[in-house]
């Protein structure tokens, strides 16, 4: 998953973390080690991700600095298809996300 949040207004969810250190949050996993953390954090193994098991697949020094409201916005940015669930394809796609207050 690649990681970029664009949004000035993101300090306001941010908490400690500062703007700069937000802007520079990016995802620096291979395609393949995305794939093992999709396949890692698919508890139930049923080829989806939930919110819980989104998060655990997340990198954990991306988490560390987003609240935790934020990990719910990032899912719904990569659930494509709205079914309330991310999958394998959903999350390996590569693209931009932006977190809004």
């Amino acid at each position: 998953m690649r990681l970029v949040i664009v949004s000035a207004a993101v300090l306001a969810l941010a908490g400690a973390a500062s703007a700069q250190q937000i802007l520079q949050l990016q995802s620096t996993r291979t395609p393949e080690e995305r794939e093992a953390a999709f396949k890692a954090a698919d508890a139930n193994k049923d080829g989806k991700l939930d919110l819980a098991e989104f998060r655990n697949a997340m990198e954990p020094q991306i988490v560390a600095q987003l609240p935790a409201e934020a990990i719910g916005q990032l899912k719904a940015q990569r659930d494509t298809d709205a079914d309330g669930f991310v999958s394998k394809a959903e999350f390996l796609a590569p693209g931009r996300i932006q977190i809004h207050p």
